[in-house]
């Protein structure tokens, strides 16, 4: 996860939020600030 977010930052990358999923279940998730779990987000699929 370490290099994951070194590489989102040196692209210049700006992560409001990260989910990380495993077959069907949440195994990590965190948020930038200002943003958190309770504001709602745009999501990709």
């Amino acid at each position: 996860m370490a290099a994951l977010f070194d590489r989102l930052d040196e692209q210049g990358v700006e992560c409001h939020s990260l989910m990380v999923v495993r077959h069907g279940h949440v195994v990590a998730e965190g948020w930038w600030a200002p943003y958190s779990a309770g504001r709602p987000h745009a999501t990709a699929t």
